[in-house]
């Protein structure tokens, strides 16, 4: 009886382990994703807004 839960909770741990690795794999895409989008508009900003010719003249 008692290996039979130790085993039940051996398969619950192996299996909550295994979401959060997925949980944490599809965190770090996410924040992949959305830096890639912010250096976009960053760099679109600062080559197509004259944020440099800007600072120059000032």
């Amino acid at each position: 009886m008692n290996k039979q839960i130790h085993s039940n909770n051996t398969n619950y741990m192996k299996l909550n382990l295994k979401n959060n690795v997925a949980i944490t794999l599809i965190a770090l895409v996410i924040t992949i994703i959305l830096l890639l989008i912010l250096a976009g508009v960053v760099i679109n900003f600062v080559f197509n807004g004259d944020l440099i010719d800007k600072a120059r003249a000032s």
